[in-house]
């Protein structure tokens, strides 16, 4: 029996050869359709509503090259042992791409917005739920509930909260109580 494949491409991986028996079921090729190659990404859960369709990518190749890609396809499901999710980056055809390498991909936004964020030390999470300790105009503190965003360098975005510009402690939290007056000491950061 002549078998054709759908569409022409490279071979990646084949799993018979010329008299095996097989049926419908069998996987017999993986090809490289028309030669592209895409990136599978592994992306965290809470990072998925800002991946979409058609969204551009910066994908850095092993030696620090840096290729421009595209989002094709982002998977529904999270896998449930990792929290990741996956979406599919459309490379451009290029001989030093490799099927089955490794690359990072950075993924663009159109516009950034300002977000409301501390440092992750500043978050305590208790039966409650997630809050941090503000020291207020007269130097006291009270304790805010907060909900959490997105979290990243360092940082946990919060959706509500204190306001901003508002002072957080960011250690020793479990020294001082609602109320109680506090000297506060700036932290050194590397970026606001």
């Amino acid at each position: 029996m002549e078998i054709r494949a759908p569409v022409g491409g490279r071979i990646l991986e084949r799993a018979v050869r010329p008299g095996d028996v097989s049926s419908p079921a069998t996987l017999m090729f993986r090809i490289a359709r028309d030669d592209l190659v895409e990136l599978d990404a592994e992306i965290p859960e809470q990072a998925m509503k800002l991946v979409r369709v058609g969204q551009r990518a910066d994908v850095i190749l092993p030696g620090d090259i840096h290729v421009a890609g595209v989002v094709r396809l982002v998977r529904a499901e999270v896998d449930r042992a990792t929290g990741l999710a996956r979406a599919r980056i459309l490379l451009p055809r290029r001989a030093d791409l490799r099927p089955g390498g490794f690359a990072q991909a950075i993924l663009q936004q159109g516009t950034f917005a300002p977000v409301r964020a501390v440092p992750a030390a500043a978050v305590q999470y208790g039966a409650g739920g997630a809050t941090v300790m503000v020291v207020g105009k007269d130097d006291r503190i009270s304790t805010i509930p907060v909900t959490i965003g997105r979290r990243g360098g360092g940082y946990v975005e919060l959706t509500s909260g204190p306001a901003i510009g508002a002072q957080v402690l960011t250690g020793s939290q479990g020294f001082v109580l609602d109320g109680d007056k506090v000297k506060p000491m700036r932290a050194r950061t590397a970026a606001r």
